[in-house]
């Protein structure tokens, strides 16, 4: 009996902290800010955390096991390992929050990337137009007859042009 406790003990000491490395390292994953350049990259981001999201799901079965092999008689205290269940329960639920915090995070920068790419399409539509009619406004000075006549007809012409290019036409 004292052996097949030790063996609990030992193996409840090697599954929790497997456990804690895999917290750990989704903790890492999950903080920081979320930094990206196109909707398309966000939607990559929470594609990813999608499945971490399942990663962390599924860990509730190991937890389980956890409390269950603490759960035995003489348990309480383990050699091998200072952690207790309750520490593993707290640092899973903050990883789970973080998922919580960081898909959030994600649906604010997928905002900020979808108003971006309006903004990008109309700068884009806006230059567009601005070159049409500086090509109109280039052909009408190099190749019109706006410039014909005597001095005085050709004064008023560019004055024309002038108010046109002042009105933005």
């Amino acid at each position: 009996a004292a052996q097949m406790l030790d063996d609990q003990r030992l193996e409840f000491a090697s599954t929790a902290q497997d456990f804690v490395h895999f917290l750990e390292e989704t903790r890492e994953e999950l903080t920081g800010e979320v930094l990206s350049e196109s909707e398309a990259e966000v939607m990559r981001l929470q594609h990813a955390l999608n499945q971490k999201n399942t990663e962390i799901g599924q860990k509730t079965l190991e937890l389980q096991r956890l409390e269950s092999l603490a759960g035995g008689e003489g348990c309480e205290e383990n050699p091998y390992t200072p952690l207790r269940v309750s520490d593993l329960t707290d640092m899973y639920l903050a990883t789970v929050q973080l998922g919580v915090d960081r898909e959030a995070a994600l649906e604010q920068e997928l905002r900020v990337q979808q108003e971006q790419s309006a903004l990008r399409l109309q700068f884009s539509e806006r230059a567009a137009a601005f070159q049409g009619w500086c090509s109109q406004m280039k052909a009408r000075m190099t190749h019109g007859n706006s410039f014909q006549g005597d001095a005085e007809q050709q004064l008023e012409a560019v004055a024309l042009l002038a108010e046109e290019v002042a009105a933005g036409e």
